[in-house]
C-alpha cells in the first residue's frame, strides 16, 4: 500500500510536478554503536542531523528517545529510537517508529527485540532515508512505553524550488 502525495513547485519556467509515492511500512534494523553516543559522534553519524525528543527511562537504566535524522544535505529523513544500556547485562529492546505530519502518518516501522549490549547504544532506524517536502515529526515507543515526540521540523517553501528550514520546530 503506498501513499500518494504530489508537489507543485513554480519556478519562472513554468510548474513541475513531484510525485511522493512512499511505501507506509518501511524496513527497519538495529545498528549497536558500543559506547559512542551516534548524535554526537561525527565519525559514527555521517553528519546526519538529529531532531530528538526527550530522554525517557523505560524501565531501570534503560533510556530512550525517539529522532528525526535528516541527511547532511537536509534533504532527505527518516525516524530513529535510541535506546541506551547503562546496565552491566544485556538488555533486550525492541522499538516502534512513526514519521507523521499533521495529517497522517507518513511511514511506520517496528525493531524486532534485539539484545542491547552493557553500557551501550543501540539505534532502531526505521527504513531507508525518503524525500519529504513538508514539516514532519517523530513518534516512537520502547519496549511497549510511548516515548515523548519530537518537535515538528518545518520545511519552507520558496517560489523557486524547494528550501528547507530544520533549524526551528514548531
Amino acid at each position: 500500500m503506498h501513499k500518494k502525495y504530489a508537489l507543485m513547485l513554480l519556478s519562472a519556467m513554468g510548474a513541475l510536478a513531484v510525485d511522493f509515492s512512499l511505501p507506509r511500512q518501511a524496513m527497519a534494523a538495529w545498528q549497536p554503536y558500543g559506547n559512542t553516543n551516534p548524535i554526537t559522534s561525527t565519525s559514527s553519524n555521517n553528519g546526519w542531523i538529529w531532531k530528538c525528543g526527550p530522554t525517557k527511562e523505560v524501565t531501570s537504566s534503560i533510556l530512550s528517545q525517539v529522532c528525526l535524522v535528516r541527511t547532511s544535505d537536509k534533504r532527505y529523513l527518516r525516524g530513529a529510537v535510541i535506546v541506551r544500556n547503562n546496565r552491566s547485562s544485556l538488555f533486550n529492546s525492541y522499538a516502534n517508529v512513526k514519521v507523521a505530519d499533521s495529517i497522517s502518518t507518513i511511514r511506520s516501522s517496528s525493531c524486532s527485540s534485539s539484545g542491547v549490549g552493557a553500557n551501550s547504544w543501540s539505534v532502531c532506524y526505521g527504513g531507508d532515508f525518503f524525500s519529504w517536502p513538508y514539516s514532519a515529526y517523530a513518534d516512537g515507543s520502547t519496549n511497549g512505553v510511548p516515548l515523548s515526540q519530537t518537535v515538528y521540523a518545518l520545511i519552507r517553501h520558496l517560489q523557486i524550488g524547494v528550501a528547507y528550514s530544520w533549524d526551528k520546530g514548531y
